[in-house]
């Protein structure tokens, strides 16, 4: 926590804004190339694929930047915050 209390405040934007746009590529990356092993797996088998997109995806996508965030704000020392 030490480290991420010397964060300036661009720099704790420019992590969250990485990881939400991130996140999803990574995501749909993975989820392509699973198809992809399923497909080469499956032979002349027919196997359908599925994504359900719910309001859960939007929570997890949103999380780890708001634990950064408020990570970030505790690590400041008392005296920083009223500058």
């Amino acid at each position: 926590m030490t480290g991420l209390s010397t964060w300036s405040p661009r720099r704790v934007i420019v992590a969250c804004v990485l990881w939400l746009l991130g996140a999803p590529v990574v995501g749909a990356i993975g989820l392509l190339l699973g198809g992809l092993v399923l497909a080469l797996l499956s032979g002349r088998q027919s196997i359908g694929l599925q994504v359900n997109l719910t309001n859960w995806v939007g929570a997890w996508l949103f999380l780890p930047p708001a634990i950064l965030v408020g990570a970030w704000i505790w690590s400041r020392p008392a005296s920083s915050a009223k500058q």
